[in-house]
């Protein structure tokens, strides 16, 4: 029903980046949720903020993929 992105490297921006773009086209409606525990995910969040700005994302990426900063706010987004 959902995906939870844990702090990992390329591999693991491919498959957020790949379960979004299939989101946007309708393959599915899957969220993804960065788990940003010690704000691992900080910098990436930046760069979905500024291409947002730049008009480089088409609507609001916080659409399809959410952040969790805890354990409680994961527990939250995941129960729905």
């Amino acid at each position: 029903d959902l995906f939870v992105a844990l702090p990992g490297g390329v591999g693991t921006l491919d498959e957020i980046f790949t379960i979004a773009a299939a989101h946007t086209i309708g393959y599915h409606h899957k969220m993804v949720i960065l788990y940003n525990m010690k704000g691992f995910w900080n910098s990436t969040i930046a760069l979905l903020d500024d291409l947002a700005e730049k008009s480089m994302i088409r609507g609001d990426w916080r659409d399809v993929i959410e952040v969790a900063n805890n354990l409680e706010e994961l527990t939250k987004l995941c129960e729905g």
